[in-house]
């Protein structure tokens, strides 16, 4: 894992080491009948190429749509079901209702990424314990159904870039590290709580029910990715350098 001067750098090695590690079968899906296509700004993929697999390449369970193939690299975000408000959502509604249907999807990210680095919620995975149990879930199944390549576990939400095997498809992934970690961090609540000094009602549910995921389209895409992840906990002043940050992969180039 790589910071400071070297990360760029580092980048691009990890996105020829990712791309010389893929298997035949993703290359051969982006390639002849299996193309993968851009139009109008959509990207869309030949739905024959994963034919005989149980990953779906487009799915929804009826709320947010998510694309799943082998040998994607995905940025995934899950968060605290408490990290989003009911007034954050209101307001961030009205925010998006005035502006254009194009910029809707992008818009909408951001304000998200925004209130959740504001730190609403009980705010349970900076207790060191929450967030090593979910560092270790991420650690579990590295290069066993993904490639573990980049993460940070911020005090209410998650980034995760992984790329996929063709193993298990990615809510699989998701779901499992979400059940782990909650029966876990359920558990210890009370004492987590006291241990932060504050007085947060366990819920039924710790983790929102959907997550975010968005592929890498190339070496540019995983740059500003990795950097993203590695200077959130930046962009939310809960540090002033991203290798302060104990619960990331860049911090571990410092141990």
């Amino acid at each position: 894992f790589c910071g400071g001067g070297e990360e760029k750098n580092c980048h691009a090695g990890a996105w020829r080491s990712v791309s010389a590690a893929r298997n035949n079968s993703f290359v051969h899906s982006f390639n002849g009948q299996g193309e993968l296509l851009n139009t109008t700004g959509m990207e869309r993929m030949n739905m024959q190429s994963f034919s005989g697999n149980e990953h779906s390449p487009w799915r929804s369970r009826g709320y947010m749509p998510h694309f799943d193939a082998p040998g994607l690299i995905q940025h995934i975000t899950f968060r605290l079901r408490d990290a989003l408000p009911e007034q954050a959502l209101t307001e961030m509604k009205r925010t998006i209702s005035r502006i254009q249907q194009s910029e809707k999807e992008t818009q909408q990210r951001l304000c998200i990424e925004k209130y959740l680095d504001a730190g609403h919620g009980s705010c349970i995975l900076s207790h060191p314990e929450a967030a090593r149990l979910i560092q270790n879930a991420l650690f579990h199944f590295d290069h066993v159904r993904y490639r573990l390549l980049a993460w940070v576990i911020m005090p209410n939400h998650v980034h995760v870039l992984i790329e996929q095997f063709d193993v298990c498809g990615l809510g699989k992934i998701v779901q499992s590290w979400k059940s782990f970690t909650a029966r876990r961090i359920n558990a210890q609540w009370e004492g987590l709580c006291s241990d932060l000094h504050i007085h947060a009602k366990r819920e039924q549910r710790l983790w929102h029910r959907e997550y975010w995921d968005r592929y890498i389209r190339d070496e540019r895409h995983l740059s500003s990715v990795i950097t993203y992840i590695h200077e959130n906990p930046v962009q939310a002043k809960l540090v002033q350098n991203s290798s302060d940050w104990q619960w990331s992969s860049i911090s571990k180039r410092f141990a």
